[in-house]
């Protein structure tokens, strides 16, 4: 049975090591890359947040504040295994809470075209255009 818990991790911790293999197994494996030193470059001033099941870390999503008091969330991946249980929603809901604690107003993110869905249930409004590359897309919300 799942006992579903989710936290901030320290920076440079064990459990950050265990979100830095998920981040390289879900996001850069499938695309034929791995996680490289100038890919975990501002992870000290990020926030890392995490799902964990029976102390095992699960998923993962990074907070960056941004020079105009929003702050970006990025890098979210769940473990394949973990998908379609409704995880990453409440591991977003995380986010946008402790977001919240630290005095943030917006929330954006920079998700994948195919991710769209997602974060629309979730009460994020898309900004077209905004980038030149097809695939990826600007999400906002209002905390």
């Amino acid at each position: 049975m799942m006992a579903m818990d989710f936290k901030e991790v320290v920076f440079g911790s064990s459990e950050y090591k265990e979100l830095l293999d998920i981040r390289n197994e879900v996001l850069r494996k499938p695309i034929g890359m791995v996680l490289r030193p100038k890919d975990i470059a501002s992870d000290k001033q990020e926030y890392h947040l995490a799902a964990f099941d029976n102390g095992k870390a699960i998923g993962c999503v990074l907070l960056r504040p941004l020079d105009n008091g929003s702050i970006q969330l990025r890098q979210m991946a769940i473990l394949d295994n973990y998908r379609g249980q409704n995880i990453g929603a409440k591991l977003v809901q995380f986010a946008e809470q402790i977001a919240l604690n630290k005095k943030f107003k917006i929330i954006e993110t920079r998700a994948r075209k195919t991710a769209e869905g997602f974060y629309k249930k979730l009460g994020y409004i898309s900004y077209p255009n905004e980038f030149e590359d097809e695939h990826t897309l600007k999400m906002a919300k209002v905390l």
